[in-house]
C-alpha cells in the first residue's frame, strides 16, 4: 500500500520536518519540506530560539502523488496557511492531508480543537476533501462541505477509515 508519512530530512546544513510519498515496498519517491516554520520553536523570531534545533523552511510546491491521488500535504502548523494550501491546489492538488505530531498541545483540548477546524476550513474554502493524520491528537477525515467524516480520539493508535453510506456523499 502506498503512503504518506511524516520524516525528519537531515542534509549538509539543512535540518527539514517533511512529507514524504512512499511506494508499497516502502520507498521513498518524493518529499517536501514544511515551509511555513513555527515562531520560536522552529524558527528564530525577534531573537527568540526554541531549545531544538532550528529547521530550514522547505522550497517545494505542497504537492505530492500518492497511490493516484494528488495531495496537498500540509506539516502541522501549515493547516493555519491558507496561501500554503491554495498553492497545493493551484499546482493540481485535490485532496488535503495534514500530518501533525500534537506533541505541544497534550492535554489542551481547546488546541487540538483549533487544529482540527483549520483542517475544516481549509477544506470548505478549497471545496476538496481533507484528512488529519496525528501522533498525540485527534485524526479526521472531513469532507468537502466541512462535514466530519470521520474522528478518532487523541491517543488511539490505528488507521481511520470511513465507509459512505449508501445515496451519501463524502
Amino acid at each position: 500500500m502506498a503512503s504518506l508519512a511524516g520524516l525528519t530530512l537531515r542534509t549538509e546544513g539543512q535540518y527539514l520536518i517533511a512529507a514524504g510519498a512512499f511506494d508499497a515496498q516502502g520507498r521513498l519517491l518524493a518529499s517536501r519540506g514544511k515551509a511555513v516554520l513555527v515562531p520560536v520553536g522552529e524558527r528564530v523570531f525577534l531573537g527568540l530560539r526554541g531549545s531544538g534545533e532550528p529547521l530550514t523552511p522547505g522550497k517545494a510546491p505542497p504537492l505530492l502523488s500518492v497511490a493516484g491521488r494528488r495531495l496537498i500535504p500540509l506539516i502541522c502548523y501549515e493547516a493555519f496557511s491558507r496561501l500554503t494550501s491554495l498553492k497545493g491546489q493551484a499546482a493540481g492538488g485535490d485532496l488535503i492531508a495534514v500530518l501533525a505530531s500534537d506533541r505541544p498541545l497534550v492535554g489542551n483540548r481547546f488546541a487540538w480543537e483549533q487544529a482540527v477546524g483549520a483542517v475544516i476550513l481549509r477544506a470548505v474554502e478549497q471545496h476538496a476533501p481533507a484528512v488529519r493524520a496525528s501522533l498525540a491528537g485527534p485524526a479526521v477525515i472531513v469532507s468537502s462541505d466541512g462535514r466530519v467524516l470521520a474522528r478518532s480520539e487523541p491517543g488511539t493508535s490505528g488507521i481511520l477509515t470511513w465507509a459512505p453510506v449508501e445515496g451519501t456523499q463524502g
